[in-house]
């Protein structure tokens, strides 16, 4: 079975440059499609919940329950299988994508990350039975699946509000702690500074309803 999935021609008609867009397109043709009346309203509402899901994860659908319920905010078991026979649903990779992490090294690797002088860690990135690295620079670095599976876990409601404050506050201090060392994993940072922010009380609310309209204002 599939890790991930990925909405079919979701790049089609999804197309925007914030890559935390507050909403998507739903285009009217979805009724018109044969394979879309077949499904009976659970899965078609299911559907339309996996799309907002994809803008948010670069149409990378981690395929595991817990990740699945949390997201869509279901309790029982996520059945996934009807959107998948019909077409609507793909493995992940089946069509080339432009925008790849590039994996630095398939063995298992410890790195332990200080975003302050005080906060450490030392994380193992895993996917499947085999441990990778991603190495990402500061520009490129984003939410990834395992990120929003992290957070899950954690807790923490719509991680994705904090990446470019994240970024900010990295690209002020050129990349590097205050001894002087470069940030090497900047997935472990992330979690560290979410951390810090949970153990102090401060993580947000997420308020969609004022990021679309302060995004409208900006448009």
């Amino acid at each position: 079975m599939a890790k991930y999935l990925s909405i079919k021609n979701f790049d089609r008609y999804q197309r925007y440059k914030d890559r935390l867009p507050p909403w998507i397109k739903l285009h009217y043709s979805v009724l018109e499609d044969p394979a879309f009346m077949m499904l009976d309203e659970v899965q078609q509402c299911r559907y339309m919940k996996l799309l907002l899901i994809a803008s948010r994860c670069d149409n990378k659908i981690l395929y595991e329950q817990v990740y699945l319920q949390n997201m869509l905010r279901i309790r029982g078991v996520v059945d996934l299988n009807p959107l998948i026979h019909s077409g609507f649903l793909v493995t992940f990779g089946a069509k080339k994508r432009h925008d790849r992490v590039h994996l630095l090294s398939k063995d298992v690797h410890r790195e332990t990350e200080t975003e302050t002088e005080t906060e450490t860690e030392t994380e193992t990135e895993t996917e499947g039975d085999a441990a990778r690295v991603r190495a990402v620079s500061l520009d490129d670095f984003r939410l990834t699946p395992e990120l929003e599976a992290w957070a899950v876990k954690e807790s923490i409601a719509n991680p994705g509000q904090y990446v470019e404050e994240f970024k900010d506050y990295w690209r002020t201090a050129g990349g590097k702690r205050k001894s002087g060392q470069p940030i090497k994993d900047w997935h472990a940072a992330f979690r560290n500074r979410l951390r810090m922010l949970k153990e102090q009380g401060k993580l947000r609310v997420p308020d969609w309803r004022e990021q679309f309209l302060r995004e409208e204002a900006q448009a």
